[in-house]
């Protein structure tokens, strides 16, 4: 994990988690390196209240899986996953060492 923020959910979050706009979310940053250099950097998006010790949980293990399971979370089917590239924005292009 690189980074947690407890952030209110914008409209698109809010519906693909099933939760009112503006409900507390945490949006957790990985960067994910090879040879000590970053390779990908992502974001996702957890309810805060019903995994409110999702941030401290993955500071001591890295795996979603994993820290779900710990927050008793042992089986879960994704109703759809969203894999995309695209230009990074100036932030993303900082922490991947990205020089244009």
């Amino acid at each position: 994990m690189f980074r947690a923020l407890k952030v209110s959910a914008e409209l698109n979050i809010a519906k693909a988690l099933a939760l009112r706009a503006s409900s507390p979310v945490y949006q957790i940053e990985f960067l994910h390196e090879s040879d000590g250099l970053p390779l990908t950097f992502a974001r996702n998006w957890y309810p805060a209240r019903r995994f409110a010790n999702l941030p401290q949980v993955l500071a001591s293990n890295s795996s979603i899986t994993s820290a779900l399971a710990e927050l008793s979370v042992t089986d879960y089917l994704r109703k759809w996953s969203r894999i995309g590239s695209t230009l990074p924005d100036p932030e993303v292009m900082q922490r991947l060492n990205i020089n244009r």
